[in-house]
């Protein structure tokens, strides 16, 4: 019996097996063209078949293919992101910090224009004195062009303007003074003697040099006076303000010429002279013999000091960042002291009281080299103290002269370098010579004779106890108690001592 199925009965269970097969099937080639497609493919071939007749039970699960497509992706294909080289990153990042430093360096210019609240021109403190004479950019003596007389500060670069004006300030003044103070000044102050000056008066010639009007209308320059007749010159610029420009810049050229003393033969006396500026330097001429200051105070920075000769009962000569040189003559006290600059002096010390006449020379970085000459009125006697210090440079002493039965006491220290002192054969007294990490070296004169003409012998007697070398010098056996003392000190340097 052959029975025949109507096509449009229910599809039995094998014919749904296989319809999930042919879809598995189906999925599983679409899968590789496209995994997302083969998901979306493999349910509506799903959902095609149930809708012709009642829900059926789905497919056997069929596992997901595990291989992957080397095929590119399909749709629309990413545009891989650019990225700059490395050096173009590195000037990206140098312009934008250069320009940060930049804004920077403007904001605190500007900060620092608008902080500054002090006068466009420079002006004097009370305590300078009562103003006597004022000038200013319109009422100098003088004016000329292309003057030859600065010193240019850069080559080939000459100043175009140039004034000049002049005080007068009295002889017999119990102080005569200079102020110069300002951040926009710079220059040279000389000392010299004439015949050509009324004998009762101090002529002070000062002279500008400048790139710019406006330069010199910041300058003011004053002639003043104090209580207890003193008598002063100030020079003023402005502050540290608004410009670092050396165009702003001017350059002084203060010169004192002193009259002759009325009596001929004897030194014209000054009894004070007072100088407090920066950044100028000084000079004086041979005045030692026609000259004598009971007192001398100079004050400078950066800036040197050359005495040619000079005579005085008082002396201080200080400066910074530059040498001290000249002829000293001194018969209370006398102070050179600088700092990273030479001090080169030779230095005549008289004694003439109770009280010892006193040298003292300090600077660093730099040397000490002198030579001294003690003397009294009577050639015996006499007391001194003399005292040079430095650092990292070396220390040269040489004694010429002494007056025979004086006393002295002399130090020498310096660190990292040599120290060198050669005594006068009428030094008695004691020495030491003390080093670290050098050698120290006693040399004895045996040539000397005796300065008081009795024949006596040298006698020293020395000791040495670790890196110190002590001992005693005189002129014969005896009980005297030493006249004095020598003492050389160095660091890391050898030192030597001559008797």
């Amino acid at each position: 019996m052959i029975i025949v199925s109507d096509a449009k009965q229910e599809p039995s269970t094998s014919s749904q097996l296989q319809v999930s097969a042919a879809i598995t099937a189906a999925g599983a080639a679409a899968n590789a063209q496209n995994p997302v497609m083969q998901i979306r493919e493999t349910a509506d071939a799903v959902s095609s078949h149930s809708a012709s007749g009642p829900p059926q039970p789905p497919p056997a699960y069929s596992p997901y293919p595990h291989h992957y497509s080397r095929s590119p992706l399909t749709g629309t294909p990413a545009t891989p992101a650019y990225r700059r080289s490395p050096f173009c990153r590195f000037i990206k990042a140098f312009a934008t910090a250069f320009v940060l430093y930049l804004l920077i360096v403007v904001a605190a210019r500007s900060t620092h224009q608008h902080q500054y609240s002090g006068p466009t021109v420079g002006v004097p403190n009370p305590e300078d004195g009562t103003v006597l004479h004022r000038v200013d950019a319109a009422n100098w003596a003088h004016y000329e062009s292309n003057p030859t007389w600065p010193t240019l500060p850069r080559p080939q670069l000459n100043y175009p303007y140039g004034a000049q004006t002049t005080f007068t300030l009295p002889v017999d003044a119990d102080s005569l003074y200079l102020i110069a103070r300002g951040a926009y000044q710079h220059g040279r102050v000389r000392l010299r003697q004439s015949d050509n000056i009324e004998s009762g008066s101090v002529r002070v010639d000062v002279r500008a040099a400048y790139y710019d009007q406006r330069a010199l209308a910041r300058v003011t320059l004053c002639r003043f006076n104090r209580p207890d007749n003193e008598h002063g010159v100030g020079i003023y610029t402005p502050r540290m303000g608004w410009t670092y420009n050396y165009k702003d810049q001017v350059q002084f050229f203060v010169t004192f010429t002193f009259p002759v003393a009325l009596v001929p033969g004897t030194p014209l006396r000054i009894k004070r002279f007072d100088a407090d500026t920066s950044q100028f330097s000084y000079s004086a001429g041979d005045l030692w013999e026609t000259m004598l200051f009971d007192d001398v105070v100079l004050r400078t920075s950066n800036s040197h000091i050359n005495i040619t000769s000079i005579a005085l009962k008082h002396g201080s000569f200080t400066s910074s960042n530059g040498y001290i040189a000249g002829h000293y003559n001194a018969s209370g006290s006398l102070k050179l002291a600088t700092s990273n600059g030479k001090i080169k002096a030779t230095v005549c010390l008289l004694n003439e009281h109770d009280q010892a006449t006193e040298l003292d020379m300090q600077t660093s970085n730099s040397i000490i080299q002198s030579e001294l000459t003690l003397s009294t009125l009577s050639n015996t006697g006499g007391a001194f103290e003399v005292s040079a210090r430095t650092s990292n440079s070396p220390i040269s002493l040489r004694y010429a002269d002494a007056p025979l039965d004086s006393f002295l006491a002399s130090s020498a220290i310096t660190s990292n370098s040599d120290a060198c002192v050669k005594m006068h054969r009428t030094f008695e007294g004691s020495f030491e010579l003390t080093t670290s990490n050098s050698s120290s070296s006693l040399k004895v004169r045996r040539g000397d004779e005796d300065p008081a003409g009795r024949g006596r012998q040298r006698v020293v007697a020395q000791h040495r106890t670790g890196n110190v070398t002590s001992g005693t010098v005189s002129w014969g056996p005896g009980v005297r108690g030493p006249r004095g003392s020598t003492s050389v000190r160095s660091s890391n340097g050898r030192v030597s001592l001559e008797v």
